[in-house]
């Protein structure tokens, strides 16, 4: 994924635990975010990542 000029890399170990049974709030995954690549990842950042296909959007209807 990049950011700005940076580019960042998941590890194999960290997008199996974004595969998991748990799903996260847009606010949740930037914040789970931060702490796995030790960069800012805001709420626009996800949503951007979202809106071109490069995470899944989930949408549950209750």
């Amino acid at each position: 994924m990049t950011f700005g000029n940076e580019t960042l890399k998941l590890q194999k170990t960290e997008i199996e635990i974004m595969s998991s049974d748990k799903l996260f709030t847009i606010k949740e995954a930037g914040e789970w975010a931060t702490r796995h690549i030790g960069k800012n990842v805001t709420s626009s950042n996800i949503s951007y990542l979202i809106q071109y296909g490069r995470i899944k959007k989930i949408v549950i209807y209750q």
